[in-house]
């Protein structure tokens, strides 16, 4: 029905929110109002009873997944887009996103880990965690950020493009890089500029 434009415009007449026919969602899904999700997104529950929560406003672009299974559950607060392409995956530990947050294209975030032990494939070894992975209100994702297990990025914090985030990143940081790591914060970068992303 109509272009992706006109489908997120959609959301917003009336409190239902939209959910394209074209979307695959095989969970119970918590969802406020005005929550829109896009052609090809996948929203899933592949084990265990966690669950998956969408606040007011939340976009959920094309082609994004978001799945849970083994002890994991996705939190996502009002009005945060997730833009195409992006991938959430919770197991062992919750993946919450708080208010405002903006995440870009083909993101990839993880609240859980293979072990690598030697002598056992790792196909058949159990899942680990570091911890839950937290990104606070108003925090910004460049395009193709990956954020690992027992991460917590903080309130207004940029991280930037293709980065790899596998430790906390403070309140209004400026971080990148693989591993990302803290380049500046935003009160050094209030004359202008921006942070690559």
């Amino acid at each position: 029905m109509g272009g992706y434009r006109t489908q997120a415009t959609l959301a917003w007449m009336t409190r239902k929110g939209f959910i394209s026919p074209d979307a695959e969602i095989d969970v119970d899904l918590i969802r406020g109002s005005n929550v829109y999700v896009a052609d090809g997104a996948v929203i899933l529950r592949s084990g265990g009873d966690g669950i998956i929560e969408l606040h007011d406003g939340v976009q959920i672009n094309r082609d994004c997944t978001l799945e849970i299974f083994e002890g994991g559950s996705i939190t996502i607060g009002q009005h945060v887009g997730l833009q195409r392409g992006c991938m959430l995956i919770a197991a062992e530990q919750p993946i919450i996103i708080g208010r405002h947050a903006e995440i870009a294209p083909y993101c990839a975030i993880f609240s859980y880990d293979h072990r690598t032990a030697t002598g056992m494939e790792i196909f058949g070894q159990p899942l680990t965690s570091k911890g839950p992975v937290i990104i606070g209100e108003d925090a910004w994702l460049g395009t193709r950020v990956t954020v690992l297990s027992g991460v917590t990025i903080g309130r207004g914090a940029v991280i930037g493009a293709g980065s790899v985030v596998v430790c906390d990143i403070p309140d209004n940081a400026i971080a990148a890089g693989v591993p990302a790591r803290v380049t500046k914060y935003r009160s050094d970068a209030a004359a202008g500029g921006n942070a690559g992303t």
